[in-house]
């Protein structure tokens, strides 16, 4: 359950998006679907189509558990975003710099990129006891990345790191 005020992310079936964004409205749930536009190419044409900035996310500010079980029970909802047993909740700042980011003039391209790492890209971890190590990945699984190249002694460790604790090398980014 959502003990806390604000803003969460609402999982949606693929391409009802703006089908539950407006059934929410309808219910007196104050929601945000941050929307695009995009060029669509086909082989005889292309067209300018506006298509939500996430796939299958909806923000749904929860002010009361009422809010919570409704917005849930939406046709089209699957389920609020959950990290371990917390639910995904996003500030009020990161909310308005969306909102900013869609509304400025000339800011175009939008384009969402997830943080999975992928074979050949170079690393560094970013905290514990390993933090600094630089290392290319070699292996991608769905629960962590299994790697670790040192070059400095040319040789290779089979190791799983938690996704969580990786940043971009900067020299790649």
């Amino acid at each position: 359950m959502v003990r806390n005020k604000g803003w969460y992310v609402l999982y949606v079936k693929s391409r009802h998006e703006g089908k539950v964004y407006r059934l929410l409205k309808e219910q007196g749930i104050e929601a945000f679907l941050p929307m695009t536009t995009v060029i669509r190419k086909w082989s005889d044409r292309k067209k300018k189509l506006k298509v939500p900035l996430f796939s299958s996310y909806v923000f749904v500010k929860i002010k009361t558990s009422m809010d919570f079980h409704l917005a849930c029970n939406v046709a089209g909802a699957c389920a609020f975003i959950k990290f371990g047993v917390e639910y995904a909740k996003v500030s009020d700042k990161e909310m308005n710099w969306i909102r900013i980011l869609l509304n400025t003039e000339g800011v175009e391209g939008f384009k969402v990129i997830d943080n999975e790492p992928t074979v050949g890209e170079k690393h560094k971890i970013g905290h514990g006891p390993l933090q600094g190590l630089d290392f290319e990945v070699t292996r991608v699984n769905s629960k962590s990345v299994t790697m670790v190249r040192l070059d400095s002694i040319k040789q290779n460790i089979a190791v799983t790191i938690p996704k969580q604790l990786l940043y971009k090398h900067p020299l790649t980014a």
